[in-house]
């Protein structure tokens, strides 16, 4: 019998190797990435997507072993200096020691200022590159780079206005800021501990995904999921938003719900201010399936972090939640940064860019605020 060889081209095994990489199928795309390289062993693309992948695995010395080729071979290209930049950060943070902490981080900083330089006013470096200042206590330096990011993102704002260094000599001033932020239509983020020192910003994305409940659409499969149970299901809204962020943490860690950001919900709980914290609890036959974390303000909730802990019950609570919110009056429901939750754009979700989002916002009529004294604590 005669062998048959493959005829495959090295451009077709790396398209292919990208559709297994979309699918999160480590071993097909490292064996179509492999592939590349073996016919074109100056294929810079595919030594960077294999670093990608050993990435996502947490496998750091195999990403920097295949990132390090990509830019031997291609060093004025910006995207591979960003990604070594996270890699040497991530065995930063990975260190118990402070010396090789300090030595990941200082490789770090030099590759993302290097990306930079190649191409500037990249704004979710500045923020990363502030974030890790505040890691090491150097507030100021962290500063320098939030007021480099802000004029990208937000044009004509001014940082101070933005942003706001808080510590436990100033904790009361994050809340007043935290309510002015949200009540101006900017997604907020935190970085840092409010005891030793956090910083209250925006968001680093200025997208924002907004489902007008009229809009609301309900696929068969779902459908037929919230026929079935309907009786079993309730909803409920709460003024103690712990369980929720909790649980939120407890899944998916405190990358969005920093210990600051859930620091001022709690503070604006307990204060009269206009936008205050709840949480939305989905359970079934009495036990807690899904939640979601937010604040309402006027006519709108903004979602800042939910979970499920059972199939189809986190799109459930979010369809639910919206019909609830439209019988309350209120204007839509607004996701945040889409950051890749595309089942929200399948419910109907559309993305805006901030001046589109902020317009939609001031114009809405913020004098819907009963919702939230209808709420029970359960």
């Amino acid at each position: 019998m005669k062998k048959m060889h493959s005829s495959k081209t090295a451009e077709e095994y790396f398209a292919s190797g990208l559709a297994y990489h979309n699918q999160a199928d480590f071993q097909n795309a490292c064996h179509d990435y492999s592939k590349v390289i073996e016919l074109n062993p100056w294929y810079a693309e595919a030594y960077n997507n294999l670093c990608c992948l050993y990435y996502d695995q947490r496998q750091f010395d195999k990403a920097l072993e295949y990132l390090n080729k990509a830019i031997e071979i291609s060093p004025f290209f910006s995207d591979y200096y960003y990604n070594r930049g996270n890699v040497y950060r991530h065995k930063g943070y990975e260190s118990n020691e402070k010396k090789s902490t300090d030595m990941y981080f200082c490789k770090a900083l030099a590759d993302y200022r290097e990306s930079l330089r190649l191409k500037p006013n990249q704004s979710f470096i500045l923020n990363i590159m502030g974030d890790m200042y505040i890691r090491t206590e150097e507030f100021d330096l962290a500063y320098h780079y939030y007021d480099k990011m802000i004029p990208v993102l937000y044009p004509g704002e001014d940082t101070k206005n933005l942003v706001l260094f808080v510590d436990k000599n100033n904790l009361d001033a994050g809340i007043d800021f935290t309510a002015k932020l949200i009540g101006s239509g900017f997604y907020l983020r935190t970085a840092g501990n409010p005891e030793q020192g956090a910083f209250i910003k925006p968001e680093n994305r200025t997208d924002r995904t907004v489902l007008f409940f009229n809009k609301l659409h309900i696929g068969k499969t779902i459908r037929r999921h919230l026929k079935t149970y309907s009786d079993r299901y309730e909803l409920r809204i709460n003024r103690d938003i712990n369980p929720v962020i909790n649980r939120c943490i407890e899944k998916y860690g405190n990358g969005m719900l920093t210990h600051a950001l859930c620091h001022y919900f709690n503070a604006l709980g307990n204060t009269n201010s206009p936008v205050q914290p709840v949480s939305f609890q989905l359970l079934r036959d009495q036990v807690v399936v899904a939640g979601d974390i937010g604040v309402l303000h006027g006519g709108i909730y903004t979602s800042y972090s939910g979970y499920h802990d059972e199939p189809s019950a986190g799109t459930a609570q979010i369809i639910l939640t919206a019909r609830y919110l439209e019988k309350n009056g209120l204007a839509f429901m607004d996701f945040g940064p889409l950051a890749g939750c595309n089942y929200k754009l399948q419910l109907g979700g559309k993305v805006f860019d901030f001046r589109e989002f902020r317009s939609l916002y001031f114009n809405v009529n913020n004098n819907k605020g009963a919702i939230y004294e209808n709420t029970r604590n359960n």
